[in-house]
């Protein structure tokens, strides 16, 4: 295989991965368990690894920053945390970010 037909793959990849993205902060914003919170670090965790992999540094950058904002809700106690739809409210644009990091990352040259 060669590198054009590996990033092809990635960046078909990274389709199924900003529809997985967008369920997940879905439910998030809905009903926000922290089962939520956690199945959206972990995808965010795989996707901000393997971007940097394939040359896509402004998708990995946004990814492990909310990535890390996940990650500081689910470290504190229970009940210190707020909300979870809170926490998608306050990170919305994060959210955003990943989501334009995605968009650019599938139909353009490495970002």
């Amino acid at each position: 295989m060669d590198y054009e037909e590996l990033m092809a793959l990635y960046r078909e990849s990274l389709r199924e991965k900003r529809a997985a993205i967008a369920r997940l902060w879905a439910q998030l914003r809905a009903e926000g368990t922290e089962e939520h919170v956690a199945g959206l670090r972990r995808t965010l965790h795989h996707l901000a690894g393997s971007a940097g992999t394939y040359g896509f540094e402004l998708l990995g950058e946004n990814a492990r920053r909310l990535e890390r904002a996940l990650a500081a809700w689910l470290a504190q106690a229970p009940d210190a945390r707020t909300l979870a739809p809170a926490l998608a409210r306050r990170h919305f644009g994060d959210y955003e970010e990943v989501l334009h990091a995605l968009d650019l990352a599938v139909g353009a040259e490495q970002v």
